[in-house]
């Protein structure tokens, strides 16, 4: 599934199937809230889409890959797959789903679904984007600090 330039992937961590993991590297799943590119202007939408591929590559430079698997448009149904189909360290959820009211049972639903379905992950919440890694990294020290990306957004 994408949107816009981003990509969910459901199910390409480690030991989904029974594969092997590089053992030093951390998967961290990213739930986030969702911008209607519909209705943001395109440059506005395409640099929201170019940070968090930054932040995705910033957490990559340091040993952790973090999948961006759902926000407050896709089915509860397809984040629970995508939190049992894997062994997560970690599940970041983003201030966007945190904060607006609209959102508190998405955000309820997130929880008991990693809870129940990827019990072993630590809980992380940044409050924006750029400080994902910096909220990944209080719960696993062993990750190097990697400058935070420096892209605007309009």
């Amino acid at each position: 599934m994408s949107r816009g330039n981003l990509i969910y992937r459901f199910g390409n961590c480690r030991r989904s199937g029974g594969s092997c993991r590089i053992m030093s590297q951390l998967y961290v799943a990213l739930i986030g809230a969702h911008w209607d590119a519909e209705v943001m202007p395109k440059a506005r939408s395409d640099a929201i889409t170019a940070l968090l591929q930054a932040v995705i590559s910033q957490c990559a430079e340091a040993g952790v890959t973090l999948e961006f698997v759902g926000d407050p448009t896709v089915s509860m149904n397809d984040i629970k797959a995508a939190f049992s189909r894997c062994q997560w360290d970690g599940v970041v959820v983003g201030f966007g789903v945190r904060s607006p009211v609209e959102f508190t049972t998405f955000f309820e639903e997130v929880v008991n679904a990693a809870r129940e379905n990827a019990p072993q992950a630590k809980f992380m919440f940044n409050t924006k984007p750029t400080d994902t890694l910096e909220s990944i990294r209080r719960w696993f020290p062993q990750v190097p600090f990697v400058e935070p990306p420096d892209v605007r957004i309009p």
